[in-house]
């Protein structure tokens, strides 16, 4: 059965504890109440339970303070995937929340709000799917009447954005505002709020991501979220430095933030390019062009405006072009791709495959040793990783070149911790290829990675000769698994 979950509790009922009780003199252990509820509404979940935590400590505040941390804990459980870039759920909350509020019962017996909690907390233990978490009305709010000044340009004044980018960013303490804000003010020509803004969006997004550590879920997912906020304001630093003509340090701040991004970004490779070409350097801007379009993603005006300026440098060359531009840009992003492709042949691992302890999705043991004497693709994932579903359906794609040839296997490990997730996914997808799960500590341990997708790929010995870990940037998804492939099917 599918239960149509309603999110009242699990958003908002327990506000119900903020009542005249707060509005009396307050206590240490009131004043701990207080903050950890003002730091939940930043979304600042560490320091929100530390707070709460120690106001459930006196018995005059062990009530509310044990509410407020089941909201916390179901929210993590149930309701954080996809709310912030990156995030997803903590199953292991979930167990909490409702021990939570059996403390609250236990401080306060008749309170009506906890026992309606835990009846519907135990429904949404049997539900297939809860509804998704929404902001708060206020946050939703600041950020319509961002996006309406947005879109009224140029006609509406810096320092108007400005104003409504700092009032968003009072409510809620995660990055986005400052960074966007940099972004338009970067746009009206307003560099040096754009530079105390993107900076700003640094520390913030530090903090922010420090505070929510578990809704990353893996270690490496958190370092990439790290790096992305800091090459992101680097990057919009070094943008407004090019627009001040500060040349030198534009340079090295957005050679900064290309060091810092966990894969190539298009915005900061038309930066650099834009750069060099307003610096006379042809060469660099050339080459810089040709990274940003050789990357799957980019905004489509932007990619546009790349394609002129590199097709106008090609004409203004030196030399009189030998074919014309089309066919040398499409020769040039060819080549580059066979550059990456010649690279990754090369990055032999050369390990035998550890010792896994696999079972299939309903529970049965998996021996991989069974596909001795085939190459094999390997690839764990997880139902909650979003670069996952987007890398899987190229997988897909990939296997039906190889499903008839028996010299071949693919298996797909989840490391999966909600089955009923998991479940459907996989009916979803329908994979015609095997799905085994395991536990995503062994795994890290016994593979190596701290970042999904992860995908392996074995010869017949059963020997790891390849592994490729995280994104991929460029569009080479549906090729790069007969890359591997093939060439360990020629024993090389």
């Amino acid at each position: 059965m599918i239960f149509a979950v309603n999110r009242s509790f699990l958003v908002a009922a327990v506000f119900t504890l903020a009542g005249g009780a707060l509005v009396a003199q307050q206590s240490p252990a009131r004043e701990e109440l207080t903050r950890g509820l003002a730091l939940w509404d930043q979304r600042l979940s560490k320091s929100a339970i530390t707070a709460l935590e120690t106001a459930a400590k006196d018995p005059a505040t062990a009530a509310d303070a044990h509410e407020a941390l089941a909201h916390i804990y179901s929210f993590k459980g149930w309701q954080q995937e996809s709310t912030f870039p990156g995030w997803h759920d903590e199953p292991e909350y979930r167990a909490r929340a409702i021990d939570e509020l059996k403390a609250v019962l236990k401080a306060d017996p008749d309170r009506t709000s906890a026992k309606l909690a835990i009846r519907t907390l135990e429904s949404i233990a049997d539900a297939d799917a809860v509804d998704p978490a929404m902001q708060r009305p206020e946050v939703r709010t600041a950020d319509a009447r961002i996006e309406v000044l947005r879109t009224r340009k140029p006609e509406v004044p810096a320092r108007q954005i400005f104003a409504a980018v700092m009032e968003r960013a009072k409510l809620q303490a995660d990055p986005a505002p400052y960074f966007l804000g940099a972004q338009l003010m970067n746009e009206r020509g307003a560099y040096d709020q754009a530079i105390a803004l993107a900076e700003k969006g640094i520390t913030v997004s530090d903090r922010f991501i420090d505070e929510n550590l578990g809704a990353y879920q893996m270690e490496g997912k958190a370092q990439a979220a790290h790096r992305r906020g800091r090459a992101t304001g680097a990057d919009l630093v070094g943008w407004a430095l090019v627009q001040k003509k500060a040349y030198a340090r534009a340079a090295t701040t957005l050679e900064e933030a290309e060091r810092l991004w966990p894969a190539p970004d298009f915005s900061n490779q038309y930066h650099l390019a834009e750069l060099a070409r307003l610096q006379g350097d042809k060469a660099s801007a050339r080459d810089h062009y040709l990274n940003a379009l050789s990357l799957a993603g980019g905004p489509a005006p932007l990619r546009e405006e790349a394609t002129a300026a590199l097709s106008k440098l090609y004409a203004d060359s030196d030399k009189q072009p030998a074919k014309p531009f089309d066919a040398w840009l499409e020769s040039e992003l060819s080549k580059r791709r066979d550059e990456r492709r010649d690279a990754l042949l090369k990055s032999l691992v050369d390990r035998p495959l550890p010792k896994l302890t696999l079972t299939t999705v309903d529970g049965k043991p998996y021996d991989i040793a069974d596909l001795h004497g085939k190459v094999v693709l390997l690839d764990f994932f997880a139902s909650w990783c979003g670069v996952c579903r987007a890398e899987l359906p190229h997988v897909k794609t990939a296997y039906q070149q190889y499903k008839d040839d028996p010299s071949v296997a693919f298996l797909l490990v989840s490391i999966d911790d909600d089955s009923k997730r998991l479940q459907r996914y996989l009916h979803d997808m329908q994979f015609a290829f095997p799905v085994a799960r395991a536990s995503k500590e062994d795994m890290e341990r016994a593979m190596g990675f701290n970042d999904v997708p992860a995908t392996f790929y074995l010869d017949k010995e059963g020997v790891v000769r390849y592994q490729i870990i995280g994104t991929e940037a460029h569009g080479d998804s549906p090729k790069r698994v007969s890359w591997f492939i093939d060439q360990l099917k020629r024993g090389t």
